[in-house]
């Protein structure tokens, strides 16, 4: 973006308000020197029909660009996913374990108790059987 100064404006009637769109043929032609002409009065001009073909294939490159990103970024998510539910699977049967534990733990604690009463049951009838 851009407005002429005075000796353009002068030489050529471009008008000095208006706000122009373009390239500086210095910089263009740093990257594409074929596309800029030096033209009879001593300026470099950037030959834009020539551009459009470079711009038409640097658009395509992006797009491929992103097409082949997106599949990365889709690809990365599946394996994500999978591995995810790799997780939940293995959560699960923790949780089961922890579950099962916790009732073996339980049926140790009434075999324990149980026996403890076993145990006092017989002391209780040897102590029975001797008074007898």
């Amino acid at each position: 973006m851009f407005k002429w100064n005075s000796i353009a404006s002068s030489l050529y009637s471009f008008d000095r308000e208006e706000t122009q769109f373009g390239l500086f043929a210095q910089d263009v032609m740093d990257s594409f020197p074929e596309l800029i002409k030096h033209a009879e009065d001593g300026y470099l001009r950037v030959k834009y029909s020539a551009l459009v073909p470079i711009l038409v294939e640097a658009v395509n490159e992006i797009q491929d660009e992103m097409k082949l990103n997106e599949d990365k970024m889709k690809e990365e998510m599946k394996l994500n996913e999978d591995k995810m539910k790799e997780l939940q699977a293995e959560m699960l049967n923790i949780s089961i374990k922890l579950n099962n534990s916790e009732k073996f733990n339980e049926r140790i604690e009434f075999l324990a108790m149980s026996a403890s009463f076993v145990l006092v049951a017989c002391l209780l009838i040897r102590t029975f059987l001797r008074t007898k």
